[in-house]
C-alpha cells in the first residue's frame, strides 16, 4: 500500500509540475491570417448543393467500418481533384453515437434537419433488434426513400429496409446466413 501511495504522489507531482496554464499568455506567432488558413481544417469539403448527396445513417451499435468505408468510397475526388458527392452522416439526434467497436461519432445532421438526399445508405449492427424496433429510424428510412434515387443497405441493414416496407414486392439481400430470417420476418 505504501508503494502505491508513493507512486501516486510521484505521478501527481509530475502532472502538476508539467501543467502550466498558458491560455492567458498571448501568442505573438499566431495571427488572424493563420487562423483563417488553418491547415487542420482546410481540407474539409464544403457542402455543395449542386452535387449529389450521400447520406450515411448512424445509430448506437452501428459497425463503424460500414460507415467509414462507405464514406471513404464516396468522398474520393475525381482524377482531376473535383469533389463528386456530398457525403454526410445522419442520426436521430445530434448526440454522439457509439459504434459497436466503441468509437464515438458526431452526426452532421439529424432526422429533423437532414438535407435532400440522392442516396441513403443503411449500415448494419451485430444486433439489429433495437434499430428495427426504433420507430423513428424506420419512419426516417421510409420518408427519405420517397426522395432518394437509391436506398441501399449493407448486411443486416436489410432488416431495416424490410421493416420499413420500401422493398415490398422486390428481392433484397442480406448477410450470409441472414436470408432465412429476413424472408421469415419480411415475407413481402
Amino acid at each position: 500500500m505504501r508503494r502505491f501511495a508513493s507512486l501516486f504522489m510521484l505521478i501527481a507531482t509530475v502532472i502538476v509540475g508539467c501543467n502550466t496554464d498558458k491560455s492567458k499568455e498571448p501568442n505573438p506567432d499566431f495571427s488572424a491570417t493563420q487562423m483563417e488558413s488553418d491547415t487542420l481544417t482546410k481540407h474539409l469539403k464544403a457542402f455543395d448543393s449542386e452535387l449529389p448527396t450521400i447520406g450515411l445513417l448512424m445509430y448506437n451499435g452501428v459497425l463503424q467500418s460500414e460507415v467509414i468505408a462507405t464514406s471513404d468510397v464516396f468522398a474520393k475526388p475525381s482524377e482531376d481533384g473535383k469533389q463528386l458527392f456530398n457525403v454526410i452522416s445522419i442520426a436521430e439526434t445530434q448526440n454522439p453515437i457509439t459504434t459497436e467497436e466503441g468509437m464515438h461519432f458526431v452526426p452532421d445532421y439529424t432526422f429533423d434537419n437532414c438535407p435532400i438526399l440522392t442516396a441513403l445508405f443503411v449500415p448494419s449492427a451485430y444486433d439489429m433488434y433495437a434499430q428495427v424496433h426504433n420507430e423513428k429510424i424506420v419512419a426516417f428510412i421510409k420518408e427519405k426513400n420517397k426522395e432518394t434515387k437509391y436506398t441501399v443497405s449493407n448486411c443486416a441493414g436489410a432488416q431495416l429496409i424490410g421493416k420499413s416496407g420500401i422493398a415490398d414486392g422486390h428481392k433484397i439481400v442480406t448477410w450470409i446466413g441472414g436470408g432465412e430470417q429476413l424472408q421469415k420476418e419480411y415475407p413481402n
